[in-house]
């Protein structure tokens, strides 16, 4: 009894002058709403892509300016063990000097080749 009663209820639809037209605006509506979507999800998807290239972009800038910055840091370290170095050397040439002053002279010579290993690791260049 139900059934019948909603097939004559969609007969009636069915048969409504307006059925046709709204049906079509509806599928209009639904056409026009998934050409919006997809432009749009496009557009995002391009807008994505943007982004992740001026973020390697940034990246890479970053790890140059790292770069620069541990070698500059090093490069200075690497200045004062030298002096300290040649101070020490200096001070011990002139007269006796104990067994902890060559131990102390001994370590800056190990910073000191140690801090140019890892100039030579970080770009290369050779400090010898």
């Amino acid at each position: 009894m139900i059934a019948s009663t909603v097939a004559e209820i969609i007969k009636a639809i069915h048969r409504h002058p307006l059925f046709n037209l709204t049906l079509a605006v509806a599928l209009l509506v639904f056409v026009n709403f998934s050409l919006k979507y997809f432009a749009y999800a496009e557009e995002v998807e391009a807008n994505k892509l943007a982004v992740d290239i001026k973020l390697l972009s940034l990246d890479d800038r970053i790890s140059s300016l790292d770069k620069t910055l541990k070698r500059n840091h090093l490069e200075q370290q690497l200045r004062m063990l030298e002096s300290d170095v040649m101070q020490w050397e200096r001070l011990l040439s002139q007269g006796a000097a104990t067994d902890q002053q060559h131990e102390w002279l001994i370590r800056l010579r190990t910073d000191l080749s140690h801090t140019k290993r890892q100039l030579q690791r970080l770009d290369g260049i050779s400090y010898e």
